[in-house]
């Protein structure tokens, strides 16, 4: 009986551990360097801790200047695909970060996000996820954190 029970949990572990994937997180900020350092924490705080709570292994890098494509002459692929491959991700999470000006301040205002399979390099789902108020008071960094978990929720059956 004894056997049995650990061939059991033999099986259930493994079970989990191959829903698990390895996830790569590419944001580019559409504003300077100090909103990038300002805002993208706080929107990847959400998609991290939402991603962690489902089981997934993930990593991240951001940027201010758009994807650029790397390789030989005749071969190029984009940055962030080839920094997802290096690091053993078989998911990619592009995600791009948009501001609207008020009173000579960047504001985050929406976020593109496109899910990629890594190895065939297919768009699996797309969408865009807006900051919004639940009503309560709210700071920046919480509306920021909210929608990074709303983003990651809209794609979690694409996992």
């Amino acid at each position: 009986m004894k056997r049995l029970y650990i061939f059991l949990l033999l099986v259930v572990l493994t079970g989990a551990s191959i829903s698990a994937k390895t996830i790569f997180i590419y944001t580019v900020s559409e504003g300077t360097e100090k909103t990038l350092k300002t805002s993208v924490p706080y929107m990847e705080d959400g998609i991290f801790k939402t991603l962690f709570d489902a089981g997934h292994i993930v990593f991240n890098d951001s940027s201010i200047k758009p994807v650029v494509k790397r390789g030989l002459d005749n071969y190029k692929e984009p940055e962030d695909f080839l920094t997802a491959k290096a690091g053993g991700a078989s998911i990619l999470i592009e995600i791009h970060l948009y501001y609207r000006v008020e009173d000579e301040k960047e504001i985050p205002e929406y976020a593109d996000y496109r899910l990629f399979n890594v190895i065939s390099g297919k768009l699996l789902t797309d969408g865009v996820s807006r900051i919004v108020s639940s009503g309560e008071q709210e700071t920046e960094e919480e509306k920021l954190e909210n929608m990074g978990k709303r983003m990651i929720q809209n794609i979690l059956d694409f996992l």
